[in-house]
């Protein structure tokens, strides 16, 4: 008998136990990061408090399927890696930055990253944020029902989107799995990885666009100005 329940209590323990109701959420936000800005960081925050994630891995992508334009990468993997971590650096410690789709190189595939979580997580629930213009295309992505059937798909959903169109698609290619289907409801974030950049070129300042942290790493290493 434990020294803090009863034999009843303790029994009712073991078998909430024995039927996983103690599953950690384990969150996924990938994408390239390319920098790290405010916007990402409300998202993120919205992630986690409107879904009750236990961890979430932030997991900056080597080349997105999505986006093989090498011509905007004018920061090193390692720059993107290590201002991920400079802007996270004051959020709760249930956040992590994940080099494992940079390590592994190549063309970066959310299948890939979920197969590698589960052997770390292996009885934990995943759950994956991604954007309304990402949900709509989904089914582009590699082994898309793949990725259904072992994670749940949270969908960004922001007030100056239309809902009824979103989720009329939504039905069409989700079907039979909408209950793994979440909205996370966000305000209008009107900032861009490629709006940064283009200020950077042009020499103007991105400040309140990016962490300050960020924003002095980029000025240091003088990046994204050419």
């Amino acid at each position: 008998m434990s020294l803090f329940f009863n034999n009843e209590q303790y029994l009712l323990f073991l078998l909430l136990l024995t039927l996983d109701i103690f599953n950690m959420k384990v969150g996924i936000f990938g994408g390239t990061f390319n920098p790290v800005h405010n916007g990402h960081l409300i998202m993120l925050d919205k992630f986690i408090s409107q879904m009750n994630i236990d961890q979430c891995y932030v997991v900056p992508a080597a080349i997105s399927p999505f986006k093989t334009n090498f011509s905007v990468f004018q920061a090193t993997d390692y720059d993107r890696l290590f201002m991920l971590k400079l802007a996270i650096k004051n959020i709760n410690n249930n956040v992590e930055v994940l080099d494992y789709e940079i390590i592994k190189g190549g063309v970066s595939y959310t299948i890939d990253t979920i197969e590698f979580l589960k052997n770390i997580h292996p009885e934990d629930d995943f759950y994956l944020l991604i954007g309304a213009d990402q949900a709509i295309a989904f089914d582009k992505w590699k082994r898309w029902e793949e990725i259904l059937s072992n994670s749940n798909i949270c969908i960004v959903r922001r007030p100056d989107i239309d809902n009824t169109y979103l989720e009329q698609n939504i039905k069409l290619i989700f079907g039979s799995y909408l209950n793994k289907i979440h909205f996370i409801d966000a305000p209008i974030i009107n900032i861009t990885a490629t709006q940064i950049r283009e200020k950077l070129k042009n020499k103007d300042s991105i400040s309140g666009l990016v962490p300050k942290q960020v924003e002095e790493y980029i000025a240091e290493n003088k990046l994204y100005i050419s």
